[in-house]
């Protein structure tokens, strides 16, 4: 789930897997709050209004496990794990939607990650940095302890060397 960081109290949700029956998704819903009055004892708030938006583009593939920002007025899907083996190089690409027109591009990035993952750490920085760590290899199933930065302005992915001691390998 990703703040729109808009005055309207706005929330996008990208995807994920429903159960019991195991579906993917890659719809896309915008969760508006304003209405919303906290600190009540109800069991359901009233006041949320939950719309599906029609998108279009370039879509990404549906996944679960996968990082969601908003960085100015789009939001960036990256990673997960895809229910097929073979659409993973899809979840190694950065997915920029614009808010504007509702419309998907695919973005390569420079220098990507070696390999796809999911259920990793990941955190904006500096206005326009997103760091990435640890996951598991969406292919090996090896869990990952590397740390990667995403240049927000040019998409260019970079490894930095941590010295010292190093978090082991985790995932969320």
């Amino acid at each position: 789930m990703c703040d729109i960081g808009n005055a309207y109290k706005e929330k996008l949700v990208f995807g994920g897997v429903t159960l019991p029956d195991n579906s993917y998704l890659n719809d896309v819903w915008l969760i508006n709050y304003s209405n919303v009055t906290f600190g009540s004892a109800l069991s359901e708030i009233p006041g949320t209004v939950c719309t599906p938006k029609k998108t279009k583009g370039d879509i990404p593939i549906a996944r679960k496990a996968h990082g969601a920002i908003v960085a100015g007025k789009s939001m960036l899907v990256y990673g997960g794990k895809t229910l097929k083996d073979e659409d993973e190089e899809d979840v190694n690409w950065i997915h920029q939607l614009t808010f504007e027109n509702w419309t998907w591009k695919k973005i390569s990035g420079i220098a990507r990650p070696k390999t796809s993952r999911a259920f990793f750490s990941y955190c904006p920085f500096e206005d326009n940095k997103l760091m990435i760590f640890g996951g598991i290899d969406n292919l090996s199933g090896k869990c990952l302890n590397d740390t990667y930065i995403l240049d927000l302005d040019d998409y260019h992915w970079s490894c930095p060397f941590i010295a010292g001691n190093v978090p082991g390998s985790r995932y969320n």
